[in-house]
């Protein structure tokens, strides 16, 4: 089955994912969205993939769970200093039941014009 795309859908889109990214908050191009998150559950652990040489590679992920969204956030860096900001405190353990807003900034991301979704700090 096939459709014609909704007026400015992503392409990305048409790809998915189990994990939020900026896309699926569709913004339109150039444009902030902003939506209020709860935090239900932050998860701690190791994700194994091949890398482009075919080596097993073992790499960290934090995941950030939201009450009522299917989808959960994978935590980088920069949007962990930015909730650590916001809430007040590195550990995430306290970050639970805590209200942050998650918002779209435009950007080029891996070669790519596309959003990124980033913490409200204020």
């Amino acid at each position: 089955m096939s459709r014609d795309p909704k007026e400015g859908e992503h392409y990305l889109l048409s790809f998915p994912s189990k994990y939020l990214r900026g896309v699926d908050l569709q913004p339109p191009e150039g444009e902030e969205v902003e939506v209020e998150v709860t935090i239900s559950r932050v998860e701690v652990g190791a994700e194994v993939h091949k890398n482009e040489g075919g080596k097993e590679v073992i790499e960290s992920r934090i995941v950030v769970h939201f009450d009522g969204k299917d989808k959960a956030l994978i935590l980088n860096k920069t949007v962990g200093k930015e909730i650590q900001r916001f809430l007040g405190t590195p550990a995430m353990d306290k970050w639970k039941g805590k209200t942050i807003r998650l918002y779209t900034k435009w950007g080029k991301w891996f070669g790519v014009y596309q959003p990124a979704i980033r913490v409200r700090t204020k």
